[in-house]
């Protein structure tokens, strides 16, 4: 009904343009949200190295949508392989009891911690090695940008196909099919060992301020504006 009466409709992805819009696509616009210049970023040098403890970080509301319990069942997998690795998520939300639950029931309670979400993140990020996102759906994931514009490896479920249009596979990210577990814990693997691999996709990664910029995003609204004038 809303889309009927809509003069213009604007979505997040190019992917999302034939979703329920599509009888309306003529109307449909894609703007993309804006990501920030971040005040650090991680430098050429902060690679994963043997005898350093491997720190995954995520920045996510605590809900069953983000699927949390999940990333601490992989990282659990992944931790008994390689027990110098921590798991930090900051984030607010309902499921934190069950999350803190999940925890000790997995045994990681001096390996993954929950912290509340805090003002300015990018410190905690540029100290980080691997940023991890498992959610069910997203719409933009103003979070996982924020890692990448850091320099900040990520390792991302394929929860929609509008994510192709963040992470470029193997170039600024790593994208795992929608349920592939071994899949996501080789992945944590290639950015532990592979420096090579991690310099790469860290320097690519940082291009996200470019392509979201807020330049870009005030010109696509101005575009769009036009045109009822």
């Amino acid at each position: 009904f809303a889309y009927q009466r809509a003069d213009k409709i604007t979505v997040l992805f190019d992917a999302f343009q034939g979703l329920s819009a599509c009888r309306f696509k003529h109307k449909v616009s894609t703007i993309h949200n804006p990501v920030l210049t971040p005040p650090c970023q991680k430098t050429v040098d902060q690679v994963p190295v043997p005898g350093k403890t491997l720190t995954f970080i995520a920045l996510s509301r605590l809900a069953k949508s983000k699927r949390l319990d999940l990333m601490l069942e992989l990282f659990a997998q992944f931790h008994a392989r390689y027990p110098d690795t921590q798991l930090k998520i900051f984030g607010e939300g309902k499921e934190r009891e069950s999350l803190k639950a999940k925890i000790i029931e997995l045994d990681l309670q001096d390996a993954a911690f929950l912290s509340p979400g805090i003002r300015n993140i990018y410190e905690e990020l540029c100290q980080a090695d691997i940023y991890l996102m498992t959610s069910r759906y997203e719409g933009f994931p103003n979070a996982l940008v924020e890692a990448l514009s850091v320099g900040l490896p990520a390792i991302v479920f394929e929860c929609h196909a509008g994510m192709k249009e963040i992470i470029q596979q193997g170039e600024n990210g790593l994208l795992i099919q929608e349920g592939d577990r071994a899949g996501y814990i080789q992945a944590m693997e290639q950015l532990m060992f592979d420096q090579a691999l991690y310099q790469k996709i860290s320097s690519k990664a940082r291009s996200v301020t470019q392509q979201f910029s807020f330049e870009n995003f005030y010109s696509d609204w101005d575009r769009l504006i036009q045109e009822f004038q």
